[in-house]
């Protein structure tokens, strides 16, 4: 296999984005100040962003010499002329070139620091009331986080989808919950397999015995039962069958399941004479109707 080659540049502009899968083609300009076309997933790009990007030179028949990205290191822009490309290209919603102007004329190259940490100094600028340099202050954290967890997750190959459907719910604390637990992605409403998950919870030092890891387990039974017409599991056989998915002894399983159990993770009720273990929502939908 041919060595991987590098190309570090800054994104000049973006010729084309998929928000659902990354997949971009863009002009950036190299060290020696030459435009090149790059291409690969480079979720929620923006121009004027510095990007070392690790790959290899194809020609396409249409398109002329591209670089075909297999990864790439990422990093916000720190010299005052990136920085204003950034906020002028329109990656903060309320701030145009005449806007991303006065902020880098006021701030210099920490603008992208005080638009973080300290967005009431906006207010400091003429024209900006201190209810606007609040908006614009939590636009670009909200942008600014959704772009970390995005690319947090693609480090481990999880599409950005995924990271959006977290952010829906968890906000700016999205990236800071989901290292706390990897399982948060196997939730209904965001729809990452069991598998994927727990290969990012192993990645991020969850051993195979950890709570959340099994909870999720049993909750993934429970899933896959239901899409089988299963609205309940006896609560016997639900033990085995998250042991046996999970690889572990039913002495592991049974405190858990307890603790789900008290915290009405999941609802049981005994069902001719044995208990039956449901997942809340199959509950309500089976009782409500």
């Amino acid at each position: 296999m041919d060595d991987i080659e590098v190309l570090s540049c800054t994104i000049r502009n973006i010729i084309f984005l998929n928000e659902e899968n990354g997949y971009a083609v863009l002009k950036v300009t190299d060290g020696d100040g030459e435009d090149q076309t790059l291409t690969g997933t480079f979720p929620f790009a923006w121009q004027g962003e510095p990007v070392t990007a690790y790959g290899h030179w194809t020609t396409h028949s249409s398109y002329g010499r591209q670089f075909a990205a297999e990864s790439a290191e990422r990093s916000e822009p720190t010299d005052e002329h990136a920085v204003f490309s950034y906020l002028a290209g329109g990656a903060v919603r309320g701030i145009g070139p005449v806007l991303a102007g006065q902020i880098v004329g006021k701030f210099g190259a920490s603008a992208l620091q005080v638009l973080e940490y300290h967005p009431e100094r906006l207010a400091e600028i003429r024209g900006i009331s201190h209810s606007k340099a609040e908006k614009i202050g939590q636009e670009f954290r909200r942008r600014n986080g959704l772009k970390k967890l995005v690319l947090f997750l693609a480090g481990f190959g999880i599409a950005p989808d995924y990271a959006l459907r977290v952010y829906r719910y968890y906000g700016r604390d999205s990236l800071e919950e989901l290292q706390k637990n990897p399982y948060l992605l196997t939730e209904e409403s965001i729809g990452l397999s069991f598998f994927d998950a727990d290969s990012l919870a192993g990645e991020l030092g969850f051993t195979d015995t950890h709570p959340k890891r099994i909870s999720a387990g049993i909750s993934y039974v429970l899933r896959h039962n239901e899409r089988n017409g299963h609205c309940f599991i006896p609560r016997e056989k639900l033990t085995d069958a998250a042991a046996e998915q999970l690889g572990l002894p039913r002495e592991e399983i049974l405190p858990v399941l307890q603790s789900m159990t008290d915290e009405q993770e999941l609802i049981c009720e005994t069902i001719a004479g044995k208990d039956a273990c449901y997942l809340p929502e199959m509950y309500r939908a089976e009782t409500q109707t």
